[in-house]
This record gives C-alpha cells, structure tokens and sequence, in this order.
C-alpha cells in the first residue's frame, strides 16, 4: 500500500523547485496538485517570501547608512553580518528542504509547515 501513496517523479519534482526561490512559481502555476506538491509549494512559497522580507529589512538600513556623514562602520558591519547569516540559513535550509522533497518526504518548518498544511 505504501507503494501507491507514494509521491511519483513529477511530483518529487514540482516540489523540489519549490525551493529553488523565484522557481516556486512552476509548481504555483500547476492547476492540479496533489496534496505532495500542494503542501511543498505553499511551505516554499512562504519561505521564499519570508526570506525576501528579512532581506528587505536588512538590507534598507545598509543603503541608508552609505550615505550618512558620520562613520557607520560598526553598524554597516553588523547588518552586512545579518545579511550574511540570513542568506546563509535560507540557502542551507533551501537544501536540506530540496533533498527532503526529492526524497518524498514532508518536513515541516515551524510556524511555516503548518499555514502550507492548512487548506
């Protein structure tokens, strides 16, 4: 049985470009999804977006700061830092999520995982 419930290719597929940032929009723009690609793509989704604010909000503060008179080395410094760490994170969790996916398997991401389970 477990055969048959079993996510095929072309689902492990949509799901997996879920994942790969701006390439979440293929499996959006797929009419019938079953519930595999349907959950991967709405978990995706919300964490591309997610990261895209924090990014935003980091990175605001560091084109503001170019330009000021005084000497913003030390914040300059601490939000390139954030920007570094953010990237990071979102790129190591992008593949762990990536290689979760091609497996046929369903991580949930806190706070994340369960807005993309809710239908």
């Amino acid at each position: 049985m477990e055969a048959a419930t079993a996510p095929g290719a072309g689902e492990r597929a949509f799901s997996v470009l879920a994942y790969l940032g701006p390439l979440v929009v293929v499996p959006l723009l797929k009419r019938k999804k079953p519930r595999f690609v349907f959950y991967h793509t709405r978990q995706g989704a919300y964490f591309f977006v997610l990261f895209l604010a924090a990014f935003i909000l980091t990175f605001v503060p560091v084109l503001l700061m170019k330009d000021t008179r005084f000497d913003p080395s030390f914040l300059f410094t601490l939000f390139s830092v954030l920007l570094l760490l953010e990237l990071t994170i979102y790129v190591i969790l992008s593949l762990t999520l990536v290689v979760q996916a091609a497996r046929g398997r369903m991580p949930m991401l806190p706070l994340l995982g369960e807005m993309a389970g809710e239908a």
